[in-house]
Formats: C-alpha cells, structure tokens, sequence
C-alpha cells in the first residue's frame, strides 16, 4: 500500500474538501486511530475484500507492530488473519520507497475468532551484515515458528520462544517503572520558540545585571543532546520560565489571556517583559489555535502545570532517541525540553543502575521503537514498562556506592560490569545461589565498603584502585562474575547465545 502519514491524509483534496476524511475514515474501519497512517486501513480492507482463505502479501513500515495507533490493528488482524510468514527488516536499508520495513503474509481466516493453539507462523528478525538478495535463503534456515496467540495487542514481539520466556520472567521479577516511581514520569517543557524563552549564560547575566529580579525566573535547561549516559552535561543553556498567566499563576480564575497578568509581568519582571516583547510577533504567531486564546502571547507553550516544580527534585533525565541507555542523575534542578522528559524519585542512583544495565538494553531492543542508524525512542509508554527488581537495604547501599563512584569519575567498564552483575542477582537470585554465586556477597568481601564516605576526585581514585580486581583472574571478584556466564539467562541478554 502507498505510505501516507496520517497528517497528510487529509491534505488531497478537490473542491477544497479531502478525499479521505478522518471522520470517514473512523466511521468506516474498527482498526482506526486518530494517529494512524493510511497503511492501517489498507490491511483491514484487503481482508474485508478478500473470501475465506484469500491471501495478502504486504510491504510496509513495521511501525504499527509496537505504536499506540497500531494497537487496533495488531488486535484486528489476529482475530482476522491467519498470518503466515513475518519478516521484520528493522531499520535495514532495504527498499528505496520505505524505511523500517516488514513484510506480512497471511490469509482471511473463515470466521474471526481467537488464534487456535496450532496457529503458528514464521518469523525471523533481520539482522544487518548479509546482502540483503540473501533474506530468502536466510529465511528458510533462520526463521523460527511462533504461535500467533502471542501477538500481543500491547505490541508485537517476534522473538524465539526462549527470549519470550526470558522477557516474561524479568517482567515478573520486578514493578514496572510507573508504578515503581508512583507515576512520576513526566515530559519535559515545550517553549513554541527556543528563541525567545532559551538563553546563554551571557544574556542571563545581562537580564540579571538589569534586573536582579529576573533570577527568579531563569532555569538551568537541558536539550536531549545534553542528556548522557550517568550525567547531564550542561551547554550553559537556561530557561525563562514562564508559566501561563505568569506572574498570576496561581489565580484559578483566569482562564485565558490576562491583561491583567501581562501588566503585572512588565511591572515585576520589567528586564525579561523587554526581552520577550522584542519578540512579540513570533511569539503570537506559535500555536495559532491557542496562543492568545488560552494563554498570554509571552507564556510557554507547554509548562508542565501539574508537575513544575518536580525540576527542582533528585530525578533521572530520559533522552527521546538514543543508540544506548543513556539514563542521567540530576540532583542540581535542571529543567528539561521537549526532547526529554524525567522520573523523580528520591532513590534516582539505584534506578540509574537499573536502568542503565543490560537487562534494560536488552529489554529496550525488545520492546522499543527503533529508528535508522541504530537508535531507539525513549518514549515515556516503554520506558515505564521496563520492571525494577526488588532490593534490600544493603544491595541498595551497594548499587549506590558503585553508581557515585562513577558519577565522581572513576573509569566506568569495570565498574559497569559490576552494577551489571549486581542487577543480574536482583533479577536471577535463584539461579545464581543454585550456582553459589552473590556479586553482591563477593563485592563486599572484596572491600567494597571502603567507597563508603568518600567524595570527588578521592572518591574516584580510590574506587579506580578498587576495582582494578575485576580485571584480575586471580581474584574471587572477577571469577564471580565470569562464572555468570554458565547462565543461560544471562547468555541471551549479552547475545552469547
């Protein structure tokens, strides 16, 4: 089918009016979504056109297998389909007219109805390297049959039957995220113009110098591109925040554009009223449906009404689109764009341990969206899905003092490996006492104790002289955690088979 994005579905017209509408559209297909691209109802419609056991073989992104907007269709097409063969290329480079692409086939099935045990079909993940002329013969020796009852409507996952199980239990193992952190999952701010509301360390001065007031207003701000793995890593970039019907925020009465507020804003705030009036035309021309309708032309698009002030608390920076997990502590109040959100909690070193391991990588190669080059999007509704291991007080403590260890500066693969086994124990502690194996007992019996109450560059040298033992062979440590590499578990999650 033609690759339409559903924002310009409505952009063929005659006569001024579409000639498909989303009203229609909704009236006309169960698996509509205001969200979704055209390719969606092309599916539903071959099979209404189709007789029982007609058969489809379709070329499209692979999107809709894990987005919101493929959720009714995911659902759709397994009471309706019998699917036959899926081939999911990734970000392949595969054809010139489509990106991400995947290959369906299936039939109609006779009457729609839940998959029946027996219903499997192949499948395989193609995996960059091989010509892609190739994928036929890769197909016949590498696919693997998969029954079509776990094609889930939260999205699908074409995955050998043992890295399933290994997904279900890691899920068992622990809280998803969201509940983990009381839903404290948040996006981060929208300006509608970086211009005007994001500044350098040098206008801040000058707004300060003509008005001391204007500090009050000035957040230290992060883009995505600040967001590094462990760390935030500050450009010099600052906010003016400015919420709606500021400096009256707080009067529930107002309820739109307040000249009331704006006469207030230039009285209080006289040297940032300038600055945001010098771009007065941009700025009311943001958002034509809202500003100054709902808001003040000099306001922010988005300012997190609900949750502002969490910027200000120990939290983890989530970058949109990465290559790696790239999850950072904050403890200095950064605010963050729209390209970021955050997870406040007062245990953010531990999370970030979790969360930057490889359990999580694995998980988000699993689950997540992926985009060209490699990259996958840290959106809110996977990350919060990926589960936290319970801990106790002393495995917390120790996670800890690893993760500041690193964060002070110590040299970070060693020290990684460690948190990586440590999360492996919270996930797999069965399967590690049945082979007489606790990181956590032999980092302690090694002296890990002694990072305790160390600060800064002291911290990290001693924590690099530390664990220099876990490159060591002769040492209890490393063969600790060289010997998890007898778990099967652990073997899927570092692809060594």
């Amino acid at each position: 089918p033609p690759y339409v994005r559903q924002e310009k579905i409505e952009s063929f017209r005659i006569n001024g009016k579409p000639v498909v509408s989303k009203a229609q559209l909704k009236a006309d297909y169960k698996t509509y979504a205001g969200t979704a691209d055209l390719l969606v109802y092309f599916y539903e419609r071959a099979l209404r056109l189709f007789k029982p056991e007609g058969a489809l073989a379709f070329i499209t992104s692979n999107k809709w297998y894990r987005a919101g907007y493929g959720k009714g269709l995911r659902s759709w097409l397994v009471e309706n389909a019998r699917i036959l063969k899926l081939m999911d290329f990734g970000d392949a480079p595969v054809f010139e007219a489509i990106a991400y692409p995947t290959i369906l086939i299936a039939t109609r099935r006779t009457a729609p109805g839940k998959p029946a045990d027996s219903d499997t079909f192949d499948a395989m993940n193609w995996t960059m390297g091989e010509p892609v002329e190739t994928f036929p013969a890769r197909f016949a020796a590498e696919a693997f049959a998969m029954p079509q009852s776990d094609l889930a409507a939260a999205g699908w996952q074409m995955e050998p039957q043992a890295e399933r199980d290994l997904l279900a239990k890691l899920r068992a193992a622990g809280k998803p995220l969201g509940e983990w952190c009381d839903g404290k999952f948040y996006y981060g701010i929208k300006t509608g113009l970086n211009e005007a509301f994001v500044i350098d360390g040098a206008k801040r001065a000058e707004l300060i110098a003509a008005d001391p007031k204007s500090a009050e207003i000035i957040k230290p701000f992060l883009r995505g591109r600040d967001v590094k793995r462990w760390q935030v890593e500050s450009a010099d970039k600052w906010l003016i925040y400015i919420p709606w019907h500021f400096p009256l925020q707080e009067d529930a009465s107002l309820t739109g554009p307040s000249a009331k507020a704006e006469d207030a804003f230039a009285d209080q705030f006289p040297a940032i009223y300038k600055h945001m009036a010098s771009m007065k035309p941009e700025l009311s021309e943001r958002n034509v449906a809202e500003t100054g309708i709902r808001y003040e032309w000099y306001a922010l698009q988005r300012w997190a009404s609900g949750y502002w002030r969490e910027f200000d608390q120990p939290k983890i920076f989530v970058p949109a689109i990465e290559k790696q997990c790239a999850y950072a502590l904050d403890q200095s109040g950064f605010y963050g764009n729209d390209k970021t959100s955050i997870i406040v909690t007062e245990r953010a070193p531990f999370l970030s341990a979790v969360l930057n391991s490889a359990v999580s990588w694995w998980i988000t190669q699993q689950e997540f969206s992926s985009k060209q080059g490699g990259y996958y999007e840290f959106k809110p509704m996977y990350v919060s899905k990926i589960p936290v291991p319970n801990a106790d007080a002393e495995q917390e403590a120790h996670t800890t003092l690893v993760v500041n260890a690193i964060i002070a500066g110590a040299a970070r693969p060693r020290l990684e490996s460690l948190l990586n086994a440590f999360v492996y124990e919270l996930f797999f502690p069965e399967e590690l006492a049945a082979r007489g194996l606790s990181p956590f007992a032999a980092a302690r019996e090694a002296g890990l104790d002694k990072l305790a109450g160390l600060e800064g560059k002291t911290l990290a040298r001693v924590a690099d002289n530390w664990s220099a033992q876990l490159a060591d062979p002769a040492t209890p440590l490393y063969a600790t955690l060289f010997d998890l590499q007898s778990i099967d578990a652990i073997r899927i999650i570092e692809g060594r088979g």
